[in-house]
């Protein structure tokens, strides 16, 4: 059975112009991959420029979860400098449990 893992996705410095001319190809990806992806998200720094990614991913190890997130186009087009992957536990909160009942209906 798969497990969720958090994985932290750092940019590389000066990356603002592939992260522009990946971004369709990204969305396009993630479109095609949600069956796998309980969340991803930009992450932007204090000035509001992208920074980087997250993304809960549903993998069967944390190798699994590595290489799901190496097929994006953000990190063949160079965008991201550094993956970090994280073993997730149970979860709890109002977003978790939101996010569960509309997956039930």
């Amino acid at each position: 059975m798969a497990e969720k893992y958090l994985v932290f996705c750092r940019d590389q410095p000066g990356s603002e112009h592939p992260r522009a001319q990946a971004l369709a190809d990204h969305l396009k990806h993630l479109d095609s991959v949600m069956d796998r992806v309980a969340l991803a998200a930009g992450l932007k720094d204090e000035s509001g420029r992208p920074s980087g990614s997250i993304m809960i991913v549903k993998a069967d190890s944390p190798v699994d979860a590595e290489r799901f997130v190496m097929r994006d186009p953000f990190f063949s087009a160079g965008v991201w400098e550094s993956l970090e992957v994280h073993h997730m536990g149970r979860a709890v909160g109002n977003w978790v449990v939101d996010s569960e009942v509309q997956a039930r209906r």
